[in-house]
Parts: C-alpha cells; sequence; structure tokens
C-alpha cells in the first residue's frame, strides 16, 4: 500500500509541477520497443512509461519538462520467478527490471516490478529505490 500511495503521490506532484503539460505524451514520441531487454510487450511497456517518466522527475531538481526525458536502456534485474502455467498458458509470475531515464542529461534509474496475472500485468515503481 506504501508503494502505491508513494506513486500516486508522485503522479500528483508531477502534475502539479507539469501544468499545462498532457502527462500522456510525457516525452516526445517515445520509440517501442524500449532499448535493452524489456519482458513486457509493447502495451506494457506503453502502459509503465509515463509512470517511470515520472518517478525519474521526482529524482532530478533541474528539469521538469517531460520532453526532454528519454529511458536509454531497459534491464532485467530478477528474471521470471513464481510462474504457474495451466494449459500451456502462463498464468502466473513476477519479475523486476530497471530502466534507465536520461532527465535532461542526469542518468536516473526506475526499478519497476512486474506481476502477470490471468488478466494481464500489474506493475510497481516505489520512488523511494529510484536513484541517480
Amino acid at each position: 500500500m506504501k508503494n502505491f500511495v508513494l506513486l500516486s503521490f508522485s503522479i500528483i506532484l508531477s502534475t502539479v509541477l507539469c501544468t499545462g503539460c498532457s502527462l500522456l505524451k510525457a516525452s516526445a514520441n517515445p520509440t517501442f520497443p524500449l532499448p535493452g531487454e524489456p519482458l513486457g510487450n509493447v502495451k506494457l511497456q506503453a502502459d509503465t512509461y509515463n509512470p517511470a517518466i515520472i518517478a525519474a522527475g521526482l529524482e532530478v531538481s533541474n528539469c521538469k519538462n517531460f520532453q526532454d526525458f528519454k529511458v536509454t536502456n531497459v534491464k532485467v534485474i530478477k528474471r521470471p520467478y513464481d510462474i504457474k502455467v495451466e494449459n500451456g498458458i502462463q498464468q502466473d509470475g513476477k519479475w523486476q527490471e530497471e530502466w534507465e531515464i536520461n532527465a535532461c542529461g542526469t542518468t536516473v534509474y526506475v526499478p519497476v516490478y512486474y506481476q502477470l496475472n490471468p488478466q494481464g500485468a500489474t506493475y510497481r515503481i516505489p520512488q523511494n529505490e529510484v536513484h541517480k
């Protein structure tokens, strides 16, 4: 619950800091799939993109123009585990990635924890683990 509150706070704070800009277009024309080794499909990458950019923005004080942010690499930190397969289809599993984001010339590392379930996937970005 604490991580959810932190992410919610991040989104609210970023909305205030970014008055007049669209959170739906946090960065100028992001290209998917992202560079590196993201394990999620393009839709999951796109769903995670804006919250990851916002988390990076909270880590740098000299730049809040999300148009100047770019994901430069995605690295798998923890390979899929707790995998459950039914009838040949993966139903559950968890993994962790680290998104490297260039935020106005500063490299920010954003951890993303994913959990697959039969309805799709969820993710969480603990702000206290985001670092330069």
